[in-house]
């Protein structure tokens, strides 16, 4: 009995895990080389930014459009492998104009994804607006900030894996 219990357990996971697209048929896991391929339009990016888990933007698109507006993509890399794709305004808009773009990128993001798990807006000083959605194992997130009336809006759209180091221990 314990040795078709074991045999159980390790075919179950000899099973691959089918890969997590993040944007655009864009995987999780994919290399530099994979990413250039799938966008003909993509570029090696001279001066990576680094976000705070170590993964760099390695690769990016300068220009493409999301809800009539202009957008970089950056593909983040740890290790070699694609760990997320962040979409970013790059046109400069100032203060409650981001609010407007916000709306609309939250309306085409519930026309594909569906209601979002979580909506936040906080105003004042620091506005600050977010949403996110969950479809295992990739989380989706929109994040709009500025500061004052008139402070340059951030506006991001984070496609990410997320799964927890320890999870195997649950």
């Amino acid at each position: 009995m314990l040795r078709v219990v074991i045999a159980l357990i390790a075919f179950l996971f000899a099973i691959p895990v089918e890969a997590s697209e993040l944007w655009r048929g864009a995987t999780a896991g994919e290399t530099i080389d994979q990413i250039l391929a799938r966008f003909p339009e993509a570029r090696r990016n001279s001066a990576p930014s680094t976000l705070g888990s170590g993964a760099k933007c390695e690769v990016h698109i300068p220009s493409i459009e999301v809800v009539r507006r202009p957008f970089e993509a950056c593909f983040y890399f740890e290790d070699g492998r694609l760990a997320q794709v962040t979409l970013s305004l790059s046109q400069e808009i100032k203060g409650h104009s981001g609010n407007l773009a916000f709306d609309e990128v939250l309306e085409a993001l519930r026309s594909r994804y569906g209601s979002e798990s979580n909506l936040q807006r906080k105003g004042g000083l620091l506005t600050q607006h977010s949403a996110d959605w969950y479809r295992p194992p990739v989380n989706i997130s929109l994040i709009m900030i500025y500061v004052g009336r008139d402070g340059e809006v951030v506006l991001n759209i984070n496609y990410q894996t997320r799964v927890a180091k320890d999870s195997a221990n649950l």
